[in-house]
Formats: structure tokens, sequence, C-alpha cells
């Protein structure tokens, strides 16, 4: 089996071939070229060993070990928004069609990594309650998400894909540079100021910034994100936090519900009617949030 990158025999290629191509990305994005390295790792390391001589790859040492999934330097991201700019970003969703809008609102309300939503089966919804399987997950580990009323109102569709194109059979995953960019700039419009950037990532950490002051307890909030317990706890615990999830969604939708009704989004996000009702109907949660929100 002959295999190549670009016109270059894989058998030929050098371990000064691949930092070639790591330097060159490194000049534009050193974060990507980080990214890049790691992956040629895993690709050559694969090919060298017996998963790739049983697809008939004849590579007897992979030329990647040298290269650094580190070598440029990079600065972990911490960019979360703030209450003002979460107002902002609805405001702007507003004016963005739909398809484009239920993505980044499933993203936001649920904490999902953009992949799982992008690339989400319609079939993975059952009621009111979202499992994704292990096979899409990080971490490869099921993620069982109860779906909170404009949450689970987001989902509907009866296409075969969650964010279905409109160009193909299959998810929509382009374009989503530009959808973040025109967003961007009407959030700046708003603000009467420019909004530092943000990834549509940062939405899944703002949402868990947002968990201890909603009162949602450290454990429940990790299970939002689907992260692993650690140590004995993942040996020996094997319990989901269904329910506490549950509770949790709730609480962190009801507070953007507020936001949204504050800016007159009702309609133009098409928030129904029992989403504006507390889970459950607690008068303390109300005054948490209102405090929050004024």
């Amino acid at each position: 089996m002959k295999v190549q990158i670009g016109d270059r025999d894989l058998q030929e290629v050098s371990d000064d071939d691949l930092w070639d191509l790591v330097l060159d990305k490194g000049k534009r994005a050193p974060i990507r070229a980080n990214r890049l390295a790691g992956e040629l790792k895993v690709f050559m390391k694969w090919c060298a060993g017996r998963a790739g001589k049983q697809t008939g790859i004849t590579l007897k040492i992979s030329p990647a070990t040298s290269l650094d999934a580190y070598y440029f330097p990079q600065k972990p991201r911490a960019r979360f928004l703030s209450h003002d700019e979460l107002t902002w970003l609805l405001k702007a969703l507003a004016h963005e069609e739909r398809i484009r809008q239920r993505a980044v609102l499933l993203i936001l309300l649920t904490g999902c990594r953009k992949e799982e939503v992008l690339s989400a089966p319609t079939a993975e919804i059952e009621r009111d309650v979202w499992t994704i399987p292990a096979a899409r997950t990080k971490n490869s580990q099921c993620h069982r998400i109860p779906l909170a009323p404009w949450t689970l109102s987001l989902t509907q569709t009866n296409q075969t894909w969650l964010i279905a194109s409109d160009r193909k059979d299959g998810p929509r995953r382009d374009g989503w540079c530009k959808v973040l960019t025109r967003i961007e700039q009407r959030m700046g419009a708003y603000a009467g100021r420019e909004v530092p950037h943000f990834t549509l990532h940062d939405l899944r950490r703002t949402m868990r910034s947002n968990t201890k002051r909603l009162k949602i307890d450290f454990e429940t909030a990790e299970a939002m994100l689907n992260h692993k317990k650690k140590g004995l706890e993942e040996v020996y615990d094997g319990y989901d936090l269904f329910e506490e999830k549950r509770e949790g969604f709730a609480k962190w939708e009801s507070f953007l519900v507020q936001l949204a009704v504050k800016g007159g989004l009702n309609e133009a996000l098409s928030i129904p009617d029992e989403a504006t009702v507390f889970f459950d109907g607690s008068r303390e949660l109300q005054a948490s949030l209102q405090l929050q929100l004024f």
C-alpha cells in the first residue's frame, strides 16, 4: 500500500519534514501548530503500530517522535461572557438565521462542546432527554442531558440532523467563524464598544462560571459538563446525578430566559411560555436571580 502526504511517500517523510510543517503553521497560528504536532504524532504512531500494519502500511519507525505538541507557548483560555455580554449576545442572536440561532443557543444552554451539538443526529433526543453516546464525547463517557422547556423547543426539528445542512445530507459544520464575527459586531453595536473575541467553546465556560452563583453544587456542575470523576470516585461511583442535573439546567435556563425577557426577546428567540415559569416556583430562587439581573 502506497500512502502519501502530499506528493511524498509516507515512508520517505522525515522528522525534519514534519517539523517544517509545524514551524510553518506556527508562523501564522501557533496554537494550531501545537495541535498539528500532536495530531501528526498520533497518526504516525498509528501507522508504525500494529493497527497500521494490519491495513497494509509498512512504516517501521514513526518519524514524529521528536515533535512537541507544546512547542509554541500558549496561555490557557479563560474567556467567559459577563451578564451584560450575555444580554448583548441574545439580542444579536435575534437577528440570525433560525438554524444558526438554535445551534448557538443549544451550546449556551447545555454547555455542550461545539461538535457535540453540530454533529448531533435528532435520534439522540427522546422526549425531554438528550443522550450523547460515548463515541461522540471527548472523554468517551455517555452524557444524558435533561432538557428544560426552552432547550427542548430548540431541539425540535423534522430533519435527520439536529443542525442540518441546507446543501447536503448531513450536519451544518461550515460558516461558524462568519456567524461569530457577525454576532460580535452586533454585540459591539449594542455595547457601544468593541466586544472582546470569544469562541463557541467559551459559551461552555460561561455556563460553568455561573453555576456557583446559581447555587449549583460542584459535583452537579461538573456532571452538567460531563467531566469525568477522578480517582476512586470514578471507579466506584456510577451515579450520573441525572435529577441533580435536571435542576441545574433548569436554573441556568431560567436565568437566561430572564435576560431574554428583560430585553423583550421572547418572540424573536421563540421562547415558549412554559420556559418563563421558574422550574419549582421558588420565591427564594426568584429573588436570587433578580438580584443578579438588576
